[in-house]
């Protein structure tokens, strides 16, 4: 949370204590004493769906896309949208850019 309020950005992805898909979103002040500060968190339990178009996902990932893709290229890997489709929704949302592009690595390299 304190990642969140800290960033301000929106978090799509697990509970740490009971592993239930959530989204939180930041909220901004809307008072005069303290303007564009978050005031409070909105967090909803969400489930995915299971079949998303690759230029759905990839718009979602947002800035998340971009991490997965740098990993997998670092690593001499050609980028391929659809290694994104290897992924099961809750785990690409849910999981750091890192493991996901570890494992998209480890699938390419098998």
């Amino acid at each position: 949370k304190r990642i969140i309020v800290r960033q301000g950005n929106v978090y799509i992805g697990r509970g740490r204590k009971d592993d239930r898909s959530i989204i939180v979103i930041p909220i901004i002040s809307d008072s005069p004493s303290a303007p564009n500060m978050i005031g409070n968190l909105l967090l909803l339990n969400i489930g995915f769906k299971e079949k998303v178009d690759l230029s759905v996902k990839t718009k979602a990932l947002g800035g998340k896309y971009e991490h997965i893709q740098n990993i997998v290229q670092e690593n001499s890997i050609e980028w391929d949208d659809r290694f994104l489709e290897m992924v099961d929704m809750p785990v690409l949302f849910g999981s750091s850019a890192e493991k996901i592009g570890e494992y998209i690595v480890r699938k390419q390299k098998e």
